[in-house]
């Protein structure tokens, strides 16, 4: 049975402004629509299990595309996170949180054909309060895409973060795919992909995959590793104008959340129902 306290760090006055979470500019546009802005919400109960874990998660985000010229548009972003993390077992809880700038490039030919991108990605995750010591993450991503024909584009490309478990790379593969007027494929694997059905001009459903590799310094040598994997359907739909919301329901699959300190390693496996909704400033891309 794994056994650990809670540690909240010193709490220490931010003094940083320009900070964020997530990867907010998506690594350079690779879904069929932009969020200028949104908030999301998940919620995650405990199972019947004694070993699992519940959790709650907020987030909020924004990024601004600026087009430089015809070939080039800059995505910078920021947004922060919020997580509670609940040991069904002992009743305790872990409290993470996130925040995180990121500055995109994108470079289209002049024919629209190929285009490459590029993400650097500055982070700070911690458990408990805010501690700016020893608790940033500095990463980044690339991504190239060329359309194949106007109903298919492929992507293929590469994540870098300095996770507090070490160096952590990633190789992406990915697709935008309009398989019909109604059906659309798309997505960056391994991290997300989304099969849509459009309902209406309004509306959409469909199913969405996200997986999720995240580490919390919680001292000088200790931390909280996340790994999730989340199959949802899914509903979105226009409020008015841009503004969309989105609700799904899914499940947390082969979740695990190991607990490095100075002592040892603790790790708790668990999966079960996941509902998450949201609220987006939404622009569509050609």
């Amino acid at each position: 049975m794994l056994k650990y306290s809670l540690k909240h760090l010193p709490a220490k006055k931010l003094t940083l402004v320009f900070c964020g979470l997530l990867l907010v500019p998506k690594f350079g546009l690779c879904q069929p629509y932009f969020d200028v802005a949104g908030v999301q919400y998940w919620q995650s109960p405990t199972n019947l299990s004694p070993d699992s874990v519940g959790e709650s998660y907020f987030s909020f985000s924004t990024s601004v595309p600026l087009r430089l010229s015809s070939q080039y548009t800059l995505l910078p972003g920021v947004s922060m996170e919020y997580r509670e993390l609940l040991n069904a077992d002992q009743g305790s809880y872990e409290y993470l949180s996130g925040l995180t700038v990121t500055f995109g490039l994108v470079r289209y030919s002049k024919d629209s054909v190929h285009s490459i991108s590029a993400t650097l990605i500055n982070r700070m995750s911690v458990v408990g309060d805010w501690n700016l010591d020893d608790s940033w993450q500095l990463g980044g991503a690339l991504v190239a895409s060329r359309k194949f024909s106007p109903r298919f584009t492929g992507r293929i490309g590469l994540y870098y973060n300095t996770e507090f478990f070490g160096a952590y790379f990633l190789p992406l593969v990915g697709c935008d795919w309009r398989i019909s007027d109604k059906w659309r494929l798309f997505g960056l694997l391994p991290s997300n992909l989304r099969l849509q059905h459009r309902i209406s001009d309004r509306a959409n459903a469909g199913i969405s995959f996200r997986s999720f590799t995240n580490s919390f310094r919680s001292d000088s040598e200790g931390y909280v590793k996340i790994l999730d994997n989340h199959l949802f359907t899914y509903v979105d739909f226009k409020i008015f104008n841009r503004i969309v919301g989105v609700v799904e329901v899914g499940y947390s699959a082969m979740r695990e959340v190991y607990f490095v300190e100075s002592g040892g390693i603790g790790s708790i496996e668990s999966q079960g129902v996941l509902f998450k909704t949201g609220l987006f400033y939404r622009v569509p891309l050609p």
